[in-house]
């Protein structure tokens, strides 16, 4: 079986993401998922818009004024694990990853929000 042809973009602004996102688009954060649905022809896009350029989505930066964390949506389940700050104020979920996920099968590739769209699959698939 084969992809079925789509076009590819690969934009460094979020605005720019959502400009090249079309109705039938779909957007790529690991895309391990999306590509098995598409050979399978379970899921169709016209184009992929790949959001791992985006640096701004990525990574956790705590704000030095008001203390906030801030935990971007291409941010890895393996970061946010070993995040000094989560593991110092939220150590619940720094150590709930490892319930998501084995270590083999995340080694800092798959963002968060491909593990939450790989939970919801039953709901949003046809």
């Amino acid at each position: 079986m084969h992809l079925p042809p789509f076009k590819y973009a690969a934009p460094r602004t979020v605005g720019r993401a959502v400009s090249a996102q079309t109705a039938s688009g779909k957007f790529l954060s690991g895309g391990t998922d999306l590509f098995v649905a598409l050979k399978e022809k379970i899921a169709t896009a016209d184009i992929l818009v790949d959001l791992n350029c985006i640096s701004r989505l990525k990574g956790i930066k705590r704000d030095q004024q008001t203390k906030e964390i801030r935990v971007g949506a291409m941010t890895t389940l393996t970061q946010l694990e070993e995040n000094p700050h989560i593991q110092k104020h939220f150590p619940v979920l720094s150590r709930s990853v490892s319930l998501i996920s084995t270590f083999q099968l995340r080694p800092g590739r798959k963002p968060l929000p491909g593990y939450a769209l790989h939970l919801l699959q039953p709901a949003i698939l046809p």
